[in-house]
């Protein structure tokens, strides 16, 4: 199977549920992704300035845990606005491995992305709709930050894509 390529600029959620919908199969095609390909994956040399999958790993599973603290519980909180994060200091911090298996990694990211869906799930419309102030992209709700979370996983699901051609 191979990683999603959605492009988000299409996505267009009508109500959290399709949202919820849509982010659960992207993630579901992910972790199949990663799953039928770990072994060419696990071999795959990246370009220079490029990321191994265990890295993508590594930073999806700092990247989800960031997202639900930073984010959406702050959303859910009905906070006013949300903190900028440096991400060219995080991104070094987020791709250690800390000597955890390529399994490991998927493993985790996954709990950490049922967790997500299951919190994202269980929300009222209100608390999606809730608008709170983002010094890059203005005010911002759960839709905006589940579309870049979709965004996010496709951008390093091409470039692992990419890797498994050039094999």
């Amino acid at each position: 199977m191979a990683f999603p390529d959605i492009n988000v600029k299409t996505l267009d959620f009508n109500t959290p549920m399709e949202a919820v919908t849509a982010f659960l199969q992207e993630s579901t095609e992910a972790r199949h992704f990663f799953l039928d390909n770990r072994e060419k994956l696990e071999k795959a040399t990246p370009p220079e300035g490029k990321w191994t999958a265990i890295q993508v790993l590594a930073h999806l599973n700092y990247w989800e845990d960031w997202m639900y603290y930073n984010r959406f519980l702050p959303l859910e909180m009905k906070a006013k606005d949300l903190p900028l994060a440096n991400w060219e200091e995080k991104n070094a911090e987020s791709i250690e491995t800390g000597g955890k298996s390529y399994l490991w990694l998927l493993d985790s990211w996954v709990a950490r992305r049922k967790r997500l869906v299951n919190f994202l799930g269980h929300q009222e419309d209100p608390v999606w709709n809730w608008k709170a102030k983002h010094e890059k992209y203005g005010r911002t709700d759960f839709f905006f930050w589940l579309t870049d979370m979709i965004e996010h996983d496709c951008t390093h699901g091409k470039s692992l894509r990419n890797q498994l051609i050039n094999l």
